[in-house]
């Protein structure tokens, strides 16, 4: 994670203008995969998921003592900031650890507080798949329209949230979830009878 982030930070210095934003997209590419990577095969592990639950209170305390180190102390270190090589090293470290203990947090609250199930919570799980799927195109419909408006910005952003969850779960309810191909193509049980709740 340090070093992607070091590749973030220092990469536009090695490459011309025309390539940036290609290596800016490539590289966040990377640190999301290599998230998703940690959470498949951690998750795997009992043990694992023991000590995120156990640790979950330190790790969230050392996100936010790493988070602090970014936002005020290493910005106004002199020292460091006088050698870019070592102030890209020194800020890549940080970020590297505080979205680590930031995740591992995190995830070990959700394991500590969140280990239970109802109806709603079956459903929803069902749905996240799919309305992480299709999600994307119905947030980019509705902030088209939106952001033309003279709303203020924090409505706009409340709106554009809360009117494509409400269209991607009424996409998911109304179609993916009764249609027997379209639960396979969105990785869903196919056996499940047409409108029956999970």
């Amino acid at each position: 994670l340090a070093l992607v982030q070091y590749v973030t930070l220092a990469g536009p210095g090695w490459f011309n203008s025309s390539e940036i934003r290609f290596l800016s997209s490539a590289i966040g590419v990377a640190a999301y995969l290599l998230f998703f990577l940690y959470g498949y095969l951690l998750y795997l592990n009992e043990r694992f998921i023991a000590h995120l639950r156990r640790d979950a209170g330190v790790t969230l305390l050392l996100g936010v003592v790493s988070w602090l180190a970014l936002e005020y102390v290493l910005p106004n270190w002199q020292g460091l900031n006088a050698t870019p090589a070592l102030a890209y090293v020194a800020t890549a470290l940080a970020r590297g650890y505080c979205s680590w203990w930031w995740v591992a947090g995190i995830l070990g609250m959700g394991a500590r507080y969140l280990q239970f199930t109802t109806p709603t919570v079956e459903y929803l799980s069902q749905a996240a798949y799919p309305v992480y799927i299709i999600h994307m195109p119905i947030l980019s419909l509705i902030a088209f329209w939106v952001v033309r408006t003279d709303l203020d910005i924090l409505v706009k952003f409340l709106l554009i949230i809360i009117i494509s969850l409400a269209v991607a779960l009424a996409i998911y309810d109304l179609l993916i979830r009764r249609i027997g191909i379209l639960r396979v193509l969105f990785g869903l049980n196919a056996g499940m009878a047409k409108g029956q709740p999970p």
